[in-house]
């Protein structure tokens, strides 16, 4: 198993997920498109609506009344994208769409994410200069754009709204509007397990914090590494704590918006307390070079079996397959970070990147076409024909292909079906610890309390706060 170095280079997409990055895919991988020409895309609208404008738009308002196929020959549409995302599941629908619809779809490709990209948006979005569409992050950075000023909205769409999962919808929905479309499949931070060990061992699924603890000392007890952690690359590290926000949100549910305004803070809330707790008791049961284990080095070790859970982002699952095949990924289990409540364990969710529709676009119609298939079951089994899911679409009844990993399959998307997911801190607060890995990493170290370990956070977040012009009480 010496496949490191493409472990590396998917490791490095993973990090970019994590931390919320511009036009991040969220699932790992990364491919480039054709740049569409704005000259020539400009030149075809001009052409189609010469020729043919009033005619499909006469046309597109008769299939709407009538239930028949709307037909959009001569039009042009452009999506703005970066070159990070994959683009393999989404080719596959353009196409079909395509021949369904009679438009032409293009990339805008702008070049890689992060800010650069963020700021490139402002800037077009301001000037005036949006494509028809756009893939964009769900969440803090995408409510930031003042949506209501420059996206379509959505949600007097029963075609897209009766799809949407509610947590999804949560995030790219602003004052009751809701701008968008899952782009690809969701992702989760979640504790990734060895069913075979599992089962040799008779453990059962633990549904509490203090259960989660009681297998690990079993599996330690049996001689084995309970969990692999890999802190020599720094965010694998921090997943334990990132990945419980679905029990901090669990007992605040306002806590995001509480945060942002200062009036709640990680060292005045319990559950908020517990989550760095969380990091400080996983440490005993952590392969013991856990401090200098990097991403590729923990992917290897984990899939010959060697430790036994692996709190982690659920995309590893498609670097996994890709280095290893389905006969270590068909092995992998997956569960939310639980909580105190048994009742109430549920899975903290990473939001797939959207797609958002330019509200002064020429061709509305044809993009609500657009999004209309994009989310239905036609397009959904096209995309998951082409891109292996990290986790289930976001999108309401539609059944995970057959050939997913089992993880997501059936693990995860239990979760969803039971509503007992939510998203991650950072989709509903603007606020970022500047040192978050080296607080967690003290955390491990037993350097520093729980308690220590979120009134630093706190304080990082208050000078964030300042930088961004927040009043924090």
């Amino acid at each position: 198993m010496k496949k490191k170095v493409l472990a590396l280079l998917l490791a490095a997409a993973m990090t970019c997920s994590l931390a919320g990055c511009g036009g991040s895919s969220g699932n790992g991988e990364s491919a480039s498109g054709d740049m569409a020409s704005d000259e020539a895309g400009e030149e075809q609208d001009e052409a189609s609506e010469e020729s043919s404008g009033t005619e499909n738009e006469a046309g597109a308002e008769t299939a709407e009344g009538s239930g028949e196929e709307q037909d959009f020959s001569g039009i042009t549409l452009t999506i703005m994208s970066t070159n990070e995302n994959t683009f393999d599941g989404i080719d596959a629908v353009i196409a079909a769409a395509e021949e369904k619809f009679g438009f032409t779809v293009e990339y805008d490709i702008t070049g890689s994410g992060g800010e650069d990209y963020n700021n490139l948006v402002r800037s077009r979005l301001a000037s005036g200069d949006m494509d028809d569409m756009i893939i964009y992050n769900s969440g803090a950075l995408f409510k930031q754009l003042n949506p209501k000023e420059y996206f379509m909205d959505f949600s007097g769409n029963p075609a897209i709204m009766d799809r949407l999962d509610e947590s999804f919808a949560e995030v790219v929905s602003v004052d009751g509007a809701t701008y968008g479309v899952p782009y690809s499949s969701s992702n989760a931070g979640g504790i990734l397990y060895n069913k075979a060990t599992y089962k040799e061992l008779g453990l059962e699924i633990p549904h509490t914090w203090d259960d989660f603890l009681a297998n690990c000392k079993a599996v330690q007890e049996a001689g084995q590494t309970p969990i692999m952690c890999a802190f020599g690359d720094g965010w694998p590290g921090i997943v334990t704590q990132f990945g419980d926000y679905y029990n901090v949100h669990a007992e605040n549910p306002n806590f995001a918006q509480e945060l942002d305004a200062g009036t709640t803070k990680w060292a005045t809330t319990p559950a908020g307390i517990k989550s760095y707790q969380k990091v400080i008791d996983v440490a005993p049961y952590c392969n013991e070079d856990y401090m200098s284990t990097g991403y590729a080095d923990a992917c290897d070790r984990f899939a010959q079996g060697e430790g036994v859970h692996w709190i982690i982002l659920t995309n590893v699952l498609s670097n996994l397959y890709s280095l290893y095949g389905n006969e270590v990924t068909d092995n992998i289990g997956v569960f939310g970070i639980p909580g105190d409540d048994p009742d109430n364990h549920g899975l903290t969710v990473w939001m797939p990147s959207a797609i958002y529709a330019n509200k002064d676009t020429e061709h509305e119609e044809a993009v609500r076409a657009f999004i209309e298939f994009y989310v239905s079951e036609e397009a959904l089994d096209l995309y998951s024909s082409k891109v292996l899911p990290d986790g289930p679409y976001c999108i309401k009844g539609y059944e995970i292909p057959d050939n997913a990993f089992p993880a997501v399959r059936e693990d995860m998307q239990s979760y969803f079906d039971a509503g007992k997911t939510w998203s991650a801190l950072e989709f509903s607060s603007s606020l970022e610890a500047a040192d978050s890995i080296g607080v967690l990493q003290q955390l491990a170290l037993g350097e520093i309390t729980a308690e220590e370990g979120a009134a630093a956070i706190d304080k990082s977040l208050e000078s964030y706060a300042i930088q961004l012009g927040l009043e924090w009480n």
